[in-house]
């Protein structure tokens, strides 16, 4: 077989592309990833790890022959080369698909913020604490 990428590379790439897209083609994974639709974002993180660099496409683009000769990562390198700002669209994708989650983590604590900001706001003890505090404070200067 024909290897391009970093041993290393590719088979962490070939793990990955076995256990989250076993039953998918890599045409598939490209047409998703063209138009934002079919992944999750647990399947966007995993293949943002595996973006071509330019390196890795220029060596790729150089293949002539036939893909069963790739190994699976190459063939799947080869299939996603073209896709113009792939790293962007995947981010993109990714926060779209984490973005009621993240807003959810942002929202709680800001609504528990607000909730406290109003008691303080309409608490007469704290009231009546101030006023205490600022009469001491004016007999001190005064005296």
């Amino acid at each position: 077989m024909i290897q391009f990428l970093d041993p290393k590379r590719g088979k962490n790439c070939a793990i990955m592309l076995k256990s989250r897209f076993k039953h998918t083609t890599f045409e598939q994974i490209k047409s998703s990833m063209i138009t934002l639709n079919g992944l999750t974002a647990d399947d966007v993180k995993s293949l943002m790890e595996y973006i071509p660099t330019e390196e890795e496409i220029s060596s790729i683009s150089e293949y002539k022959g036939p893909l069963s000769e790739l190994p699976p990562p190459e063939q799947y390198f080869l299939a996603i080369k073209d896709i113009k700002n792939l790293g962007a669209r995947l981010k993109a994708l990714e926060f779209k698909l984490t973005f009621d989650e993240q807003l959810q983590d942002v929202h709680n604590p800001l609504k528990i913020a607000s909730l406290a900001l109003k008691q303080i706001k309409n608490s007469e003890k704290l009231k009546f604490f101030f006023k205490l505090f600022l009469e001491i404070g004016n007999y001190m200067n005064g005296g």
